[in-house]
């Protein structure tokens, strides 16, 4: 099975976040500031592509973490999204990797 677009895109961006921290970390001298900054890009990136990996081919055990399954319109695919999806300021919403989002009841 191929990788959706939107995936492979995150996780070109991921490759691309991880060189950049380890050429970064194995240069001589580097400031901190800039350690820090290409550290928390890889995490971002890897934040990102987590997501998009849970909600479009998540693992049996996701699988049973799963609030809500529903076809989204915009990646045209099922996608199943858990808690890790939950909107920070609105408990009764779940974000879909395309940024829309999903009431948990309805």
């Amino acid at each position: 099975m191929a990788l959706h677009f939107l995936a492979e895109e995150a996780f070109g961006d991921l490759l691309t976040a991880w060189r950049h921290h380890h050429d970064v970390r194995s240069g001589q001298d580097a400031p901190v500031p800039k350690l820090a900054a290409a550290r928390a890009d890889l995490d971002d990136a890897r934040t990102r592509m987590n997501r998009f990996r849970q909600a479009m081919y998540p693992t049996e055990e996701e699988l049973d973490g799963v609030l809500v399954t529903t076809l989204c319109q915009k990646l045209d695919m099922v996608v199943h999204l858990t808690w890790s999806h939950v909107h920070p300021d609105r408990p009764g919403l779940v974000v879909c990797p395309c940024g829309t989002g999903v009431p948990i009841y309805s």
